[in-house]
């Protein structure tokens, strides 16, 4: 593990890697996973408490990760980034 981050209600796990991880609550997109597991009975799950790669930065060296109460915001090499990919968005989109 390289760094963490914690927010009000989720938290960020960056490895050594510089893959991402995040885990908790994702209520306001924060974890950056648009869709995660249903729950047993079918719903719509708004956490997780196990953490969850954040599969559109995987191909992406993220080299710093900060979260603040609701959201995460994740530093990604500057050739990497593509303006295209959605890296800025909620989650949801």
């Amino acid at each position: 593990v390289k760094s963490v981050s914690c927010g009000e209600h989720h938290s960020a796990i960056l490895t050594k890697q510089s893959h991402l991880y995040m885990v908790g609550s994702n209520s306001m997109g924060q974890l950056g996973i648009a869709d995660l597991p249903p729950t047993d009975q079918g719903f719509r799950r708004l956490s997780t408490g196990s953490p969850c790669l954040v599969d559109r930065l995987k191909s992406y060296k993220v080299d710093q990760v900060s979260c603040g109460k609701d959201f995460t915001i994740a530093i990604v090499s500057a050739n990497a980034f593509d303006s295209t990919t959605g890296l800025l968005n909620n989650g949801f989109n």
